[in-house]
């Protein structure tokens, strides 16, 4: 005798008239047998949603897929107890934007949050036009404390990067033709990225063979130099203007150069007005695929917030379908947000017309106040929260506020407070809220009606 009866998720059709036939419940396991091995240890806890219809590669827990080294090749740099090699799974080093900008508990904020959020290095972005070598000991000595990362240097100024170096920076972002020459010898055993650039006379790449043959230039005078663990960036430009020609960049890098590959995925998701999750999805594949080691991104404006979080699982996405060597679909992990795969349109409705009035003129709802008072409802981004706060009814001056991580838990404080005598006002209030927590999920803009 069995309780349940699990068949391939690959099998068409229902078995639901199956098992009534035989007494037995037949639901759909997984697409692809290798994933059963994370279906199998829940199957108790998932059991009741299990489907005779749909497969069941959605009910799987998301587990992050770590890389296996079984030979360490000849150059690979560690930072930490990070390996970063060619063909190593990329790790993720996120920028905080402008640090010198922020005061010292936004940029610990904001790198304790890129850490939650997934990222392997943190990058303290220093400003372009202004040498500012204290602050750069400051920030990176700070961060370091109190973030269990490790910590990056960004920028191109020596003074600050000898100072982000001494405060404890285990990467610097970067040297070129500029400014490899003026860094002291303790830096050349410090990781660093080379950019196909002169930035001190004005001098970048315009095509693929520019950023070839400048890189080219750069990796071979930083080894002259003394350099000892190096980092390629061909530089990815922004779609349109060079996008496609960078991407023949690193293709080409691949055979010109043994080192490890960093790509800034942030010049693609700030320089389009597109949703981020799709675009980050779609670089970090291009980046696997590329053999990127390290992939930068910011989360420098609304847009692109919680790329971070993107990024990571979008690396663990394309991780398992490079292992599998197959398209990043069907492997457990999903990056659909606002669309879905499988339609589970429930259409009893149905079965009932004919049967019973459809009421449509029912005429108009007059509009009153709710007596026990009025709403204002607000995102917070940066603590995770909805905030929703209370105004007595026809006073200008709150009295009191609730805040939550979701519309449920919104939901239950203000029905534990009574807060609400109106059903009309109840339906306005579970609209608003649902839209709050999508663009808290989502880190869009919300705006009460």
């Amino acid at each position: 005798y069995y309780d349940i009866i699990v068949v391939p998720g690959m099998a068409r059709g229902s078995y639901e008239e199956l098992g009534d036939l035989l007494k037995l419940r037949i639901v759909k396991g997984t697409r692809y047998i290798g994933d059963m091995a994370s279906l199998l240890p829940i199957l108790n806890k998932v059991a009741d949603k299990l489907s005779p219809v749909n497969p069941a590669d959605e009910l799987i827990k998301y587990q992050p897929v770590q890389p296996v080294l079984e030979k360490q090749p000849r150059k690979c740099i560690v930072i930490d107890d990070l390996s970063i090699y060619r063909g190593c799974k990329p790790r993720i080093v996120a920028e905080v934007v402008d640090a010198p900008l922020l005061s010292l508990d936004e940029v610990v904020n904001r790198a304790s949050r890129f850490a939650s959020a997934g990222a392997d290095i943190i990058d303290i972005g220093m400003t372009a036009g202004g040498s500012n070598p204290d602050l750069a000991f400051k920030l990176v000595y700070e961060v370091g404390r109190k973030v269990l990362k490790p910590i990056s240097i960004d920028s191109m100024d020596p003074e600050e990067i000898k100072m982000g170096v001494k405060a404890g920076a285990k990467l610097v972002l970067s040297i070129d033709m500029g400014n490899m020459f003026k860094l002291p010898e303790y830096i050349k055993n410090t990781p660093v990225v080379v950019t196909p650039t002169n930035m001190e006379e004005g001098v970048y790449p315009k095509t693929f063979k520019d950023s070839l043959e400048m890189l080219e230039v750069n990796v071979r005078k930083a080894e002259e130099l003394g350099y000892k663990k190096l980092i390629i960036d061909p530089m990815l430009h922004p779609p349109i203007i060079g996008l496609s020609d960078s991407i023949v960049a690193y293709r080409a890098s691949l055979e010109k150069f043994s080192n490890p590959i960093f790509m800034g995925v942030g010049n693609v998701t700030e320089m389009i007005d597109a949703d981020s999750l799709g675009v980050n999805a779609l670089m970090t594949c291009l980046a696997v695929e590329l053999n990127v080691s390290l992939i930068l991104t910011a989360e420098s404006s609304v847009k692109t917030r919680y790329s971070v979080k993107e990024l990571a699982k979008a690396i663990d996405l394309a991780w398992i379908a490079k292992l599998r060597n197959q398209p990043p679909k069907d492997l457990g992990i999903s990056l659909l947000k606002l669309k879905s795969k499988w339609v589970r349109d429930v259409k009893t409705y149905r079965d009932f017309e004919g049967k019973i009035p459809i009421l449509n003129e029912l005429g108009e709802i007059e509009f009153k106040l709710d007596p026990k008072g009025c709403f204002r409802i607000e995102v917070d981004h940066d603590a995770g929260e909805i905030v929703v706060i209370h105004y007595p009814l026809k006073s200008k001056n709150p009295d009191w506020m609730v805040k939550g991580k979701s519309y449920y838990e919104v939901r239950s404080k203000l029905l534990a407070l009574n807060a609400i005598s109106r059903i009309d006002h109840a339906f306005y209030l579970g609209y608003e809220l649902a839209k709050a927590e999508n663009a808290l999920e989502n880190g869009g803009e919300y705006t009460q009606a």
